[in-house]
């Protein structure tokens, strides 16, 4: 069962729209407007309707550098609990 967050996207159709998705999750997360729990059911959701958003067992490398570096270690953090089961 997936929450879903106000104002984020389900799918996503363009690289674009994944950055900035990426971007806001992140941040939501680190202000803390949503909890680990949403964070991870998000992206889970995400890896399932969009598969470009990783490269291998990583964040798409062009995503992460768009979003920065503080982001992309919230959204890795959460990625690799994920992929490890």
């Amino acid at each position: 069962m997936t929450m879903q967050i106000q104002g984020l996207p389900e799918i996503m159709t363009t690289k674009e729209q994944a950055v900035q998705a990426c971007a806001k999750l992140a941040d939501m997360y680190a202000l803390q407007l949503v909890g680990e729990d949403a964070l991870r059911s998000t992206l889970s959701s995400w890896l399932t309707n969009c598969p470009f958003l990783l490269e291998g067992n990583s964040l798409d490398p062009s995503i992460s550098k768009r979003i920065g570096k503080k982001r992309t270690i919230i959204l890795t953090a959460a990625l690799n609990s994920l992929l490890a089961g």
